[in-house]
């Protein structure tokens, strides 16, 4: 195994357990499984909102946050409750939440990755609002964990190398 996989394994792994924690805490939506897919995973399907960053440093992968529509909007109900939000306010703000959660969680468990003198960095989130379908060319890995809850899932996939793509997992050149 190599070491951008044996380094992407454990971090998807905390990544995942994090991201349960952190939906629990914030929304009291409860984590029904986490599954995951870390070997030879040959497609990506992005759901309804997809919120991305690029992890740079001694690590040097993409992570996206692929959330259904449903789970989206019910977590955005809980974060909205105290707020009067119009329609087209609320869509930008579920939009917010899903880059704020990306950039908490990684940011959370990058502290447990860091090496002395080595810094890892991380991009600003970017949020894709279209469900879309990755298919994995030879040089590319994937790996995914798939969080379900009552009211949908959320996929967490990380892919490297991080070269290859661009900020919106488009394969590049």
């Amino acid at each position: 195994m190599t070491k951008l996989n044996e380094n992407a394994k454990n971090f998807i792994e905390a990544v995942a357990t994090q991201t349960g924690m952190f939906i629990l805490e914030e929304t009291g939506i409860e984590v029904l499984s986490i599954d995951y897919q870390l070997d030879n995973v040959r497609r990506l399907e992005l759901s309804h909102l997809t919120s991305i960053m690029s992890v740079e440093g001694h690590l040097k992968f993409l992570f996206a946050f692929s959330f259904d529509k449903s789970l989206v909007c019910e977590s955005a109900k809980v974060y909205t409750a105290e707020l009067n939000l119009g329609d087209e306010t609320h869509l930008d703000y579920i939009q917010e939440m899903a880059a704020d959660i990306i950039n908490i969680v990684l940011g959370n468990v990058l502290v447990n990755f860091e090496i002395a003198g080595k810094a890892i960095e991380l991009t600003p989130p970017v949020v894709i609002t279209d469900e879309k379908t990755i298919y994995r060319k030879k040089s590319a890995k994937f790996l995914t964990a798939q969080i379900t809850t009552l009211f949908g899932c959320m996929q967490i996939c990380c892919v490297g190398p991080k070269d290859l793509f661009d900020d919106n997992l488009n394969y590049v050149g």
